[in-house]
């Protein structure tokens, strides 16, 4: 059975964390608003919303303010995030082997950043014990004390269980699982979470951009591979076992002439509509010879640029791609009966060159009604998604509780 959330990861069971998180989303959205308004802006009763804004002020995450008085009766007292209250931290290791962490407070306000290049390791546990030193050392870089941090959020480009945030496989290092999350909490002595970059992807939409109404959404990414992650009743939804899902290895095609993906397998969505699917050889899919990220973006800009041109062979490859992401949108609108899609893609142009197979194939093959109630949207990725990302995760983390901390020596 899948799991929306998980009580030792959070401190709070599935029902109790989703209504702690509506009564905070209704802060951040309106800034500054009684315990009376509470109730019609989340649905909650006024006993919850009494009981969640008592225990929130009391673990420093809201205050109360108190209106200047403007007249006879009693001056009305509003509620606020707590600016001045604990800090997060949250990192990311970006594709490019660049650790970014970012030191927000608990409205989302960026205190401090940090980048520092991650080499690649033989092992993954050497990765992760490199990692650890990187984070220790931008804690005290950042000259933030210790003690006010509430929370740590760290997303990575890996196959993560992110109830136990056990790293199970990496692309670019071979090895057994490492169980990273209490490799830091135990180097640090702080809560800490460590998930795929996906599901940190959404929580950063959800929290600060483009998928703040929404509280039953997937969310595709089309980046170097394609990705995707889902909030279902507020919460993101994982797999049984902690994962989230790789959409990019469901398949859109069969057969010997299927295209190979860097998996292993053939037929891969991401071997078709992603940005390495589109420009990469099927050779250079093996680690040892994978191009520098450069050369990729490089590759791609080229493409949309001949396209855009007319160039018959990057017209079609377009044309392909589009065709392979309604395949594999249409299937999750008939599994999953999401609510709202959306798509964030690189470039505008991306969009506007697939647009036309994607839509034919969309309308093809999802149900109709099934479609009729999804709404399916585009966005291009936002500049700064990282550290939204990153600092949604620890927020959210922090928000509903301890996690991962050891034991107190």
């Amino acid at each position: 059975m899948n799991k929306i959330t998980d009580t030792a990861a959070t401190g709070q069971r599935p029902h109790a964390a989703r209504t702690t998180l509506a009564v905070l989303k209704a802060l951040r959205r309106d800034k500054r608003i009684s315990r009376k308004d509470l109730p019609g802006l989340t649905g909650l009763s006024a006993g919850t919303i009494t009981a969640v804004t008592s225990d929130l002020v009391a673990r420093g995450l809201i205050v109360e303010q108190r209106a200047a008085g403007t007249g006879k009766g009693r001056p009305r007292t509003y509620l606020e995030i707590d600016a001045a209250g604990p800090v997060v931290v949250g990192a990311r290791l970006s594709e490019r082997g660049e650790l970014q962490t970012a030191f927000v407070d608990l409205t989302g306000r960026e205190l401090f950043t940090a980048r520092t290049p991650i080499p690649v390791f033989p092992t993954l546990a050497q990765f992760a014990q490199r990692i650890c030193d990187e984070l220790d050392r931008a804690i005290v870089t950042s000259t933030i004390v210790p003690r006010t941090i509430a929370h740590v959020g760290l997303a990575v480009p890996a196959l993560v269980d992110d109830r136990t945030g056990v790293v199970h496989q990496m692309l670019t290092v071979a090895s057994d699982p490492v169980p990273l999350a209490d490799m830091l909490a135990e180097r640090l002595n702080l809560p800490v979470t460590v998930e795929n970059n996906a599901n940190c992807l959404v929580r950063g939409e959800h929290w600060f951009g483009c998928a703040q109404e929404h509280d039953d959404f997937t969310l595709f990414r089309v980046g170097y591979v394609l990705s995707s992650a889902r909030y279902a009743g507020g919460m993101p939804r994982t797999g049984a076992h902690g994962f989230t899902p790789e959409i990019g290895h469901a398949k859109t095609a069969y057969g010997s002439e299927a295209k190979p993906c860097f998996c292993g397998a053939l037929g891969c969505v991401s071997a078709y509509c992603s940005i390495a699917g589109l420009v990469m050889h099927p050779e250079e899919w093996h680690a040892s010879r994978l191009p520098p990220l450069e050369v990729v973006d490089e590759r791609f800009a080229r493409l949309l640029d001949d396209a855009e041109q007319g160039h018959p062979e990057a017209l079609d490859a377009l044309k392909t791609a589009g065709e392979h992401l309604g395949r594999i949108v249409a299937d999750h609108v008939n599994a999953a009966d999401p609510g709202s899609i959306i798509i964030l893609v690189p470039d505008e142009r991306y969009r506007k060159l697939t647009m036309a197979t994607f839509q034919d194939n969309l309308d093809a093959l999802a149900l109709p009604a099934f479609l009729r109630n999804t709404r399916v949207s585009f966005a291009t990725t936002s500049k700064d998604w990282q550290w939204k990302g990153m600092a949604a995760l620890a927020l959210e983390k922090a928000y509903l509780g301890p996690a991962r901390k050891p034991e107190p020596v």
